[in-house]
């Protein structure tokens, strides 16, 4: 069977846990059988009849949604959601799949496997959701049982709520400079490409943005700012972290910037 892959760069209620005839949970945020796309209740991106506006819980929305079961979604499929975030893209294609479908959810952050968990909890043992990176998806895969996956869905980036938490991943407030999807370090993850990130990993393990700006050469950090940010001042930006950091410890959002 012709595998596909497709890259991409809200807890129900009670009520809306118990499947319909189809497999989908009635009024799922995400979707059903009748209504794959998961239209908005009240045509916000977040409403419902309760709640109109969506105040009360604010969840992402996943990216490219209707291509990805476009493209995904059959009868009897076997599913790949190699980042699973908060489960949007995965309870769409689950809805849309029909009741045989069944799915295997991974990401490398515990709480988005927490927040999939509730999201797909009406699925039940049709859902198997996974600690781990999609760099060793093809194991994962196979230890699961979905080595002959019919469809793969990558959503690349970060989840929106990572930037309303303190993990360093927004200026918007003062928060620790972690930057690590897996805080616990309990996936082992492959060595990075970059010479100074690798002698890091083999020195300190999981380490935290926090780290690479206290160990780390100029040389390094604008090596990094240039590459990987496309960043034109990353000399001027990196010999600035340096001068800083011989005068204070920068361990927190608001000591960078």
């Amino acid at each position: 069977m012709r595998k596909s892959t497709v890259k991409t760069s809200q807890r129900p209620s009670a009520a809306s846990r118990q499947p319909d005839a189809n497999g989908a949970p009635l009024g799922h945020p995400y979707g059903s059988q009748s209504d794959p796309q998961g239209t908005p209740a009240l045509g916000h991106p977040y409403g419902s009849q309760s709640d109109p506006q969506g105040t009360q819980h604010r969840r992402h929305i996943p990216v490219f949604r209707a291509e990805v079961v476009s493209a995904l979604a059959r009868p009897a499929a076997i599913l790949i959601d190699a980042t699973i975030g908060d489960g949007g893209h995965a309870a769409s294609l689950l809805a849309a799949s029909g009741p045989k479908a069944r799915l295997l959810g991974v990401d490398l952050d515990p709480a988005a496997l927490h927040e999939a968990g509730h999201v797909l909890e009406a699925y039940g043992d049709r859902v198997r959701l996974v600690h781990g990176t999609f760099a060793d998806i093809q194991r994962i895969a196979e230890e699961a049982g979905f080595g002959d996956a019919t469809g793969i869905v990558f959503d690349l980036g970060l989840r929106s709520s990572l930037l309303d938490q303190d993990r360093g991943f927004s200026f918007r407030g003062s928060s620790r400079l972690d930057m690590r999807f897996d805080s616990r370090g309990q996936i082992r993850l492959p060595e990075p490409s970059h010479s100074g990130l690798r002698r890091l990993a083999r020195q300190r393990g999981n380490y935290t943005a926090a780290e690479v700006l206290r160990f780390l050469s100029a040389k390094d950090l604008g090596d990094l700012l240039r590459q990987y940010g496309d960043e034109h001042a990353a000399r001027k930006i990196s010999e600035g972290i340096v001068t800083t950091r011989r005068e204070r410890d920068i361990a927190s959002t608001s000591d960078l910037v």
